[in-house]
């Protein structure tokens, strides 16, 4: 078993032969023998029979820029929506 440096294991949790746990992963679920988990909540990527989720962290989702991208888009619709209805106002 390995498990990565500030891993959090929360819980009667059990780890099992050969398993390993991703660095800064938050384990919340007992970890099945010869698997891979990472994330927040741990998610199993990788077993020794095929693979789950590529590791390839440079293409793995970034759900803060995602949502801040959200947000920033959803402002610059409403200044858009803004400078319209005080142009429409000036008229």
């Amino acid at each position: 078993m390995v498990i990565g440096a500030a891993a959090i294991i929360l819980g009667p949790i059990t780890i099992g032969d050969g398993a390993r746990v991703g660095a800064n992963s938050v384990v919340v679920n007992s970890v099945p023998p010869g698997v891979t988990v990472v994330g927040i909540p741990g998610r199993v990527v990788e077993d020794r029979r095929e693979t789950i989720f590529n590791l390839e962290h440079g293409k793995l989702p970034d759900p803060v820029s995602d949502a801040l991208r959200a947000v920033i888009d959803h402002q610059n619709e409403l200044e858009k929506r803004i400078k319209e209805l005080e142009d429409r106002a000036s008229k």
